[in-house]
C-alpha cells in the first residue's frame, strides 16, 4: 500500500493523491486482495445484507 502512495503520515503521494475517496478504496482493495474491480461490477441490484434473497 505504501508503493501506491498510502502514507503512515498525513500526506499521501503517488496514485493516491490523484484519486478521490472512492478511488482510494478501490486502490486499497486491489492492493490488499488482488481483486480488480470494473465499473460494470457495480451494475444491477445489491445482493447482500438484509435485502438478500433467502433471509
Amino acid at each position: 500500500m505504501l508503493s501506491l502512495g498510502f502514507s503512515r503520515g498525513d500526506e499521501p503521494t503517488g496514485q493516491v493523491v490523484a484519486a478521490d475517496a472512492a478511488g482510494r478504496v478501490v486502490l486499497a482493495l486491489r492492493a490488499v486482495t488482488g481483486v480488480e474491480l470494473q465499473e460494470e461490477d457495480f451494475d444491477g441490484p445489491w445482493l447482500g445484507g438484509l435485502s438478500a434473497a433467502g433471509r
